[in-house]
């Protein structure tokens, strides 16, 4: 089947079998780690902007550490700025500068990396991971709502004309309508055969979006995002935990 392996875990739109990735803060890293094998997700995903000591040694230790100590893979991800699952809001207090030299450090342990399509380093992350042959997902995330399909498909063309594998769109959902619009760009996206050389992750965030999180990924959302413990606080919007959505699938 074709798609983009992260590590051994093929990620295809056109299966519908769904991959979870387990984002864990970096403090704690190693601990849940562990308890991700536990849970049976098929990915890890470090969140390096949830380290509190910035230390670029520090950081890389953790990377070396978690690559000897399990054998799911990595995916490193740093946002810039965020929104958490109660509204408050996150900034990487560091620069460009900052996030790209952890980037470039950490890329010779991690399986994969996520940049956001309108980052100003995004061009040379993806120079990084190629050099590696590491694959990157190109994210698109907005925290305060869900725009048209038309929007939504240009954000799409954008992100497939990068040099990155795969595409992710994360969009804020105030109504039912908002899901059927990111339900309409995922079904639409799918049936084309772009989605054979890079899949798609597409999620609405928000209570009314968790349904998204459960049906997105049996039509073919590459890769679903869920979170260990439910009373951690830097869950995204609507996200949910694994041990449920193992249940379900």
């Amino acid at each position: 089947m074709t798609g983009v392996k992260i590590g051994n875990v093929l990620l295809s739109s056109r299966s519908f079998t769904p991959k979870i990735a387990v984002n864990i803060s970096g403090e704690t890293a190693l601990k849940d780690a562990k308890n991700a094998e536990t849970q049976r997700a098929d990915i890890i995903e470090v969140r390096c902007d949830l380290f509190k000591n910035y230390n670029h040694d520090h950081i890389v230790q953790t990377f070396q550490k978690l690559r000897k100590m399990t054998n799911l893979p990595l995916l490193a991800t740093m946002r810039q700025t965020w929104v958490s699952g109660n509204g408050e809001h996150f900034q990487f207090s560091g620069s460009e500068e900052d996030r790209l030299k952890i980037f470039t450090e950490i890329m010779p342990y991690v399986d994969a990396v996520d940049i956001e399509l309108k980052s100003k380093i995004r061009e040379k992350v993806l120079d990084e991971a190629e050099k590696h042959d590491k694959p990157a997902i190109v994210s698109y995330h907005d925290f305060e709502k869900t725009g048209s399909l038309d929007e939504l498909r240009k954000v799409v063309d954008d992100a497939y004309r990068t040099r990155g594998n795969i595409i992710k769109v994360s969009t804020m959902a105030h109504s039912r309508e908002d899901v059927v619009i990111s339900l309409r760009l995922l079904l639409g996206y799918t049936a084309d055969d772009r989605c054979l050389s890079k899949p798609i992750a597409v999620i609405s965030m928000g209570e009314l979006g968790q349904m998204s999180r459960i049906w997105f990924p049996l039509l073919g959302s590459c890769l679903a995002y869920a979170h260990l413990d439910e009373n951690i606080t830097y869950k995204a919007p609507g996200q949910i935990d694994i041990g449920y959505l193992r249940q379900l699938w």
